[in-house]
């Protein structure tokens, strides 16, 4: 995944879009609850589509007994497995696998594989990192440096931006981010019975959340050969 925004720079944008100070937002915690709420499902929502070259991750797997966890994959749901990276080897395949509930299993023995993924997305939050408290997996919190985190391993006194063992960083997509707030703060003005300007502002976003993702689409396709694959693999 390339470096995308921090949380708290795209949140910062939030009250511009809802016609409010920074001040009148943070002093309406009701509100707050509700916009992170709504940016959380837009953004969601637009990450799930395939198409967003930024979004995926790649790197070498070791199976065990055929097996890898989903933790080794970042939980994501939409990933590719390969013999080796085809981006350097060009007689790599794409490898069969099942699925269940702990994980994958692949249906032929491979010392190692290539995966390319998409880390599942995990609500973001504004609730700071703080040392003192026990973090478990799937905790989310904001780091000093602007960043949601995800806990990938339950422990105490790690700081996010510098135990990688214990925290995924998880930025916002910069592609999606002005979208999603538009969408976000559209919603917010309709709710408000506002519908003219809510639902420009959502049509708008929509539209060019549509563009976006057919320009990426066309842009993989002259890239890579075919419609999509994650990263830039070959023909």
């Amino acid at each position: 995944m390339r470096e995308g925004l921090t949380f708290s720079a795209v949140w910062a944008s939030l009250p511009e879009a809802l016609e409010m100070t920074a001040a009148e937002l943070t002093a309406d915690t009701a509100l707050t609850a509700k916009m992170l709420s709504r940016f959380n499902k837009e953004y969601k929502r637009a990450y799930d589509l395939r198409t967003w070259e930024d979004a995926w991750e790649d790197g070498a797997l070791t199976p065990a007994d055929l097996a890898l966890v989903w933790s080794e994959v970042e939980d994501s749901r939409h990933f590719e497995l390969w013999s080796a990276d085809p981006r350097a080897v060009t007689s790599a395949v794409e490898c069969a696998y099942s699925t269940t509930r702990d994980g994958i299993t692949l249906h032929y023995d491979y010392s190692t594989v290539h995966g390319f993924w998409k880390p599942m997305v995990r609500p973001f939050t504004l609730t700071a990192y703080n040392a003192g408290t026990a973090y478990t997996l799937t905790n989310v919190v904001l780091a000093s440096d602007g960043h949601n985190y995800v806990c990938i391993q339950a422990g105490t006194g790690q700081t996010p931006q510098s135990s990688p063992t214990y925290w995924r960083q998880q930025p916002v997509l910069s592609i999606l981010a002005e979208d999603v707030i538009d969408l976000a703060a559209g919603l917010k003005f309709i709710r408000e019975g506002n519908y003219g300007t809510g639902n420009a502002l959502r049509q708008d976003a929509k539209a060019s959340l549509d563009r976006a993702a057919s320009q990426e689409f066309a842009r993989l396709a002259r890239q890579n050969g075919r419609a999509w694959r994650p990263a830039t693999l070959p023909v």
